[in-house]
């Protein structure tokens, strides 16, 4: 995994106010995979500590003309990110948090073993667990938080 960041001096005063879906920091899994975006360094940094993720060492740092300052870090551990039907199949250490699942907010659970995030989120067939935000709490909740 690593973290992206771009930091867009001239962006900052409206970012997250009108756009909540292209957050200026981007947690991934992959090149292709965005496992999160956050409004902030900061609101990264709380999705991390409570994940149990640490930050690897900074591997790049471009400045990108007027798109700003880029930078790239890595980050410690594995992901293993599936979907869930029942709460009873969760490990007691699983710890809810407002996630992504079928492109809606719900409540989704991680737990990290020291090696490995595991996250699980709900099955959007399965009612008992899958419970969207309304459309307002959604965007407001992106707007603040970004998404995972």
């Amino acid at each position: 995994m690593y973290i992206t960041s771009l930091d867009h001096p001239e962006y900052k005063q409206d970012y997250n106010r009108c756009d909540s879906y292209h957050h200026p920091v981007v947690l991934h899994k992959n090149w292709h995979f965005h496992l999160g975006r956050f409004p902030s360094i900061k609101k990264l940094n709380e999705f991390m500590e409570f994940a149990g993720l640490k930050t690897g060492e900074l591997t790049e740092e471009v400045r990108c003309g007027k798109a700003g300052m880029f930078r790239m870090w890595r980050v410690d551990g594995q992901l293993d990110d599936r979907g869930f039907n029942s709460v009873d199949e969760l490990p007691e250490e699983a710890k809810p948090f407002t996630g992504l699942s079928n492109g809606r907010l719900v409540t989704c659970y991680l737990w990290n073993d020291g090696e490995i995030l595991h996250i699980r989120r709900p099955d959007p067939n399965c009612e008992d667990v899958y419970q969207p935000l309304t459309t307002k709490e959604h965007i407001a909740h992106c707007r603040e938080n970004g998404y995972v």
